[in-house]
């Protein structure tokens, strides 16, 4: 059976050039009908050009793909085989964490839709804190910018922060980023003027509080004072999501701050 150039491009599933493409490769003939002018591609052609779409099954361009087919050298062939799997194996890993991801997004989403607030005092993580504003920025310069923007593209790990109080409880005008210590480490991010907090004992809380007033911080370090413990460092906040409530533009924050125990 003869198959016109149209009907060639829909059984191979690429388009009237791909088809054109692989005939000037080789791997396809046509036929001319001198009856109407129409060129024609047989049985058999086709069949061997299903070995192009095998290859360009598994991520090879069509011309990597019709060179494979057209490649005597069986080593060649394999060492390509090789590496096309070692990429698809970086491939398949930059998926997994692109859909740990859209997971971590899901949950904050869910948590910015279900809030719930929640506060506890137990050790968390080393964190590293960047301050780009305010009083806790030691000094700056170009440095200081070229950091903001290598934390900047490592967000999501990397979040917007600010610390609203220190530890006696007085209002602070400090922003900037944090991360984890350890995620830091592996992105490999520029920690000169950055505040590590080792692992320790912390006040830990997911607080949706408006833009810009800090009731919500002061309530949570009343709390804390409440329950006999000492604050020992300055109040940072994370914010993980933008959220509505109650007709005013908030931010989901998670919230930490060193603490002891008191009389100690």
């Amino acid at each position: 059976m003869l198959y016109r150039i149209g009907e060639a491009a829909e059984i191979l599933g690429m388009t009237k050039e791909g088809v054109r493409f692989l005939e000037r490769k080789g791997l396809l003939r046509s036929v001319r009908d001198e009856s109407n002018g129409y060129r024609y591609y047989d049985r058999t052609s086709l069949t061997v050009v299903q070995q192009v779409r095998g290859y360009a099954a598994v991520g090879f361009t069509l011309e990597e793909a019709a060179d494979l087919v057209l490649q005597k050298d069986e080593g060649h062939i394999l060492s390509a085989l090789e590496e096309r799997d070692r990429l698809m194996e970086e491939e398949i890993k930059a998926l997994e964490d692109k859909r740990e991801l859209l997971r971590s997004q899901q949950e904050l989403a869910r948590r910015a839709y279900s809030y719930r607030e929640e506060r506890s005092i137990r050790v968390i993580a080393p964190t590293y804190y960047l301050p780009l504003e305010g009083e806790r920025v030691e000094e700056s310069g170009s440095w200081l910018r070229e950091a903001e923007k290598r934390w900047m593209m490592a967000a999501p790990p990397v979040m917007l922060a600010k610390q609203p109080l220190d530890k006696d409880g007085k209002p602070l005008k400090s922003k900037g980023m944090c991360v984890g210590a350890e995620e830091a480490r592996r992105l490999g991010l520029p920690l000169r003027g950055a505040i590590y907090q080792g692992e320790e004992l912390c006040l830990v809380a997911n607080l949706c509080n408006p833009i810009g007033e800090v009731e919500g911080f002061r309530e949570l370090y009343d709390w804390v004072c409440a329950r006999g413990w000492v604050p020992t460092g300055d109040m940072t906040s994370a914010v993980q999501l933008p959220t509505i409530r109650d007709g005013k533009r908030c931010n989901l924050n998670i919230v930490y701050m060193p603490v002891r125990a008191g009389g100690k």
